[in-house]
């Protein structure tokens, strides 16, 4: 009984965290100026290597399915004023499960429990380019351009070199929640990437869920901690 009653905590934890929130799309078509007001007002551009990620730290629950850990557990978030970031996944008590050490470039992935998995300097984490990753982990909503897009109904259809992400906003009486954004290489589709929550008082992707054919990450932050120039 005391083993039941230890694992209630963490089984309702579970519970909450799996009920879905998926924001329904909006079926209502983008004009050529709403297209460009929408991706200005909420994207941030991978490529713009002016635009510098804000000082933070905070904590995050996450949800893998990664070859790395399986699950769901805290996390904590750091990101320097030069622009490096780390991710560090820990158990109930404290131990470290699994860790992302980077910046723009390149990430080290180090894992406690399964060194053979192991990498130095990748410039991809579960299919996911580092850029793109510290973005999201960051909690901005990344975009590879703001300029060259076009529209195709409820659409806006961006190009990137091999890479076309399609993206979609939600319907705006669903809570305001900014966007999913399908990333396809080819026919193929890549990257699932959904903004379940975001906060608007303070303009960042709260809830995320990022979906490739390596698995699936998904995190809600808990707390955050911001650190101005």
């Amino acid at each position: 009984m005391q083993n039941l009653k230890s694992y209630l905590p963490v089984a309702l934890s579970f519970l909450l965290y799996s009920c879905s929130t998926m924001p329904k799309a909006s079926h209502e078509a983008f004009s050529t100026d709403e297209a460009r007001n929408f991706l200005q007002t909420y994207c941030s551009s991978i490529g713009d290597s002016e635009k510098k990620m804000q000082e933070m730290n905070g904590e995050i629950l996450v949800r893998s399915s990664t070859r790395e850990f399986k699950g769901q557990y805290p996390a904590s978030i750091h990101f320097s004023k030069e622009g490096s970031f780390s991710l560090e996944v820990t158990n109930v008590i404290g131990g470290t499960i699994a860790m992302l050490k980077g910046g723009h470039e390149t990430v080290d992935v180090i894992s406690s429990s399964k060194p053979q998995y192991n990498q130095k300097s990748v410039k991809q984490y579960m299919g996911l380019p580092v850029k793109l990753l510290a973005q999201l982990l960051h909690g901005d909503l990344p975009c590879p351009s703001i300029s060259n897009h076009r529209t195709e109904g409820e659409k806006i259809v961006i190009s990137d070199g091999r890479l076309e992400w399609q993206v979609e906003r939600s319907d705006r009486d669903s809570g305001a929640v900014p966007y999913r954004a399908r990333i396809y290489e080819g026919s193929k589709l890549k990257i699932d990437l959904i903004i379940e929550r975001w906060n608007a008082k303070e303009a960042y992707a709260e809830k995320v869920r990022v979906a490739t054919p390596e698995g699936d990450l998904k995190w809600t932050w808990r707390s955050r901690n911001w650190f101005p120039h």
